[in-house]
């Protein structure tokens, strides 16, 4: 019997090296489509290495059923410019819209009844086309094989075979706990280092894990424009790098959605604030809980608490507008370095917290006790630097945003004294994770 169209097109991403092996030993299924009572039967099933357990299959076989909707979107759309016959059904809602009326191609005049029909047209317009727009489609095709394997089935299969890693996170309320666990992790990461990292491995633009914030396996991106040293050899900053495709957060962000969301546990009427508004993280944590309030310093002469023309809320950290109590939770990420009076922040902050509620605030942490000043305003208000110009990123400006402060264990001293009662360092090293490094995030509690 004819192969499937989403069969033989991963069957060749995989030929061709464009797919990775099934993962869990699911290799792809290269026979004919099975009917709905055989998909309950999952002994059939071609295995790679081991046995596929139903709930292995039931993932790959969903994903699998998905892709192939979306693949018959694909080729009628862009490669055969098809248009759905009358009676019929958008092919983009799944493979249940492919029924008896099929899709004319206008072209051939051809009805297209299922994705066999499909290969063999696709693969006929291959050999006839002389460099016209249906060049290469089954390369084409390979290539939407392998971001669709990529984007459905790998990561429920993964998910299931491997399931959700564990955090294992490190309260720390002294200095002294601080560097026994740094300790400890810097063995774990170096060790990492010496026998994969620098072990020969192949790509070191990629690196396989968990995606807590996407809650889903991942390859993530690994950028090398920042960089220290180990042994001698160049390694990433990995606290600005290792970005999930999915949601596009680093490894300082991941891990900040992975404790506010696990470990302090917002509920789903919530009332948040976060110290940010046109970011990724933002679009992410809003997207789950209505109550989320974002923020910029915006410099086009917005007015306090009001919003300008594109929806961009503007406050000042150390002057918020909201009234005492307004939220459960404040998310402040790479915000505090960049106020001078951070002091003043920081009891902000607490004001507008309700008795009971929780900071989450990361910040540049060089690991010593004491804070280290890069830049101050002088007497006259202009900026006076104490250490060489360091300028942050700013979604808002092109020229950065000046670095005040890099904080040290000081930092938990002063958060005390701005009216929080419960202060503490997390800190965390995951390899499956993506947690790499060393990861210092801050928890206060009202």
């Amino acid at each position: 019997m004819p192969v499937c169209m989403f069969s033989w097109a991963c069957k060749s991403a995989v030929e061709s090296n464009v797919l990775p092996p099934a993962v869990g030993g699911v290799a792809m299924m290269t026979s004919s489509r099975p009917c709905p009572a055989e998909r309950n039967a999952p002994s059939n099933a071609p295995v790679a290495q081991a046995k596929i357990d139903k709930a292995v299959y039931h993932e790959w076989d969903h994903g699998r059923r998905r892709c192939r909707g979306t693949f018959t979107y694909l080729i009628r759309e862009f490669f055969l410019g098809t248009q759905p016959a009358e009676g019929s059904k958008d092919c983009s809602r799944g493979p249940a819209s492919v029924g008896a009326a099929g899709h004319r191609c206008p072209a051939s005049g051809l009805e297209i009844h299922d994705y066999d029909t499909i290969t063999t047209l696709a693969s006929d317009l291959d050999r006839r086309s002389v460099g016209g727009p249906t060049m290469g489609i089954r390369s084409i095709l390979r290539r939407k094989a392998g971001t669709l394997y990529r984007g459905y089935i790998e990561p429920r299969v993964t998910l299931t075979v491997r399931g959700r890693p564990r955090l294992d996170v490190s309260t720390l309320r002294t200095f002294a706990e601080y560097r026994q666990r740094l300790e400890r992790i810097t063995k774990s990461h170096v060790g990492w280092l010496r026998s994969e990292w620098f072990g020969g491995k192949p790509d070191q633009n990629r690196l396989r894990g968990y995606c807590a914030a996407c809650r889903a396996w991942t390859r993530f991106s690994v950028g090398h424009r920042l960089c220290s040293e180990v042994d001698g050899r160049s390694v990433p900053w990995w606290r600005e790098t290792v970005t999930c495709p999915g949601c596009l957060l680093n490894t300082r962000m991941r891990l900040s959605v992975h404790l506010f969301e696990d470990l302090l546990k917002p509920g789903p009427d919530a009332r948040i604030y976060l110290t940010e508004q046109t970011t990724s993280l933002y679009a992410r944590i809003a997207g789950r809980f209505p109550q989320v309030v974002g923020s910029e310093f915006l410099r086009d002469g917005t007015l306090p608490g009001e919003v300008n023309a594109v929806g961009i809320r503007r406050e000042d950290l150390i002057a918020l507008t909201f009234p005492d109590a307004s939220f459960d939770f404040i998310v402040s990420l790479e915000v505090l370095e960049h106020v001078p009076d951070y002091k003043t922040a920081l009891r902000e902050c607490a004001r507008v917290l309700r008795p009971g509620g929780t900071l989450l605030l990361t910040a540049p942490f060089h690991g010593g006790e004491q804070n280290l000043i890069r830049a101050r305003i002088g007497q006259d208000g202009e900026v006076e630097h104490v250490e060489p110009p360091e300028y942050h990123g700013d979604p808002l400006s092109s020229e950065g945003c000046l670095c005040f402060y890099h904080f040290g264990w000081e930092l938990l001293a002063d958060l005390r004294a701005a009216g929080f009662r419960d202060v503490a360092a997390f800190m965390c090293w995951s390899r499956e994770l993506g947690y790499l490094g060393e990861q210092v995030q801050f928890v206060a509690r009202r």
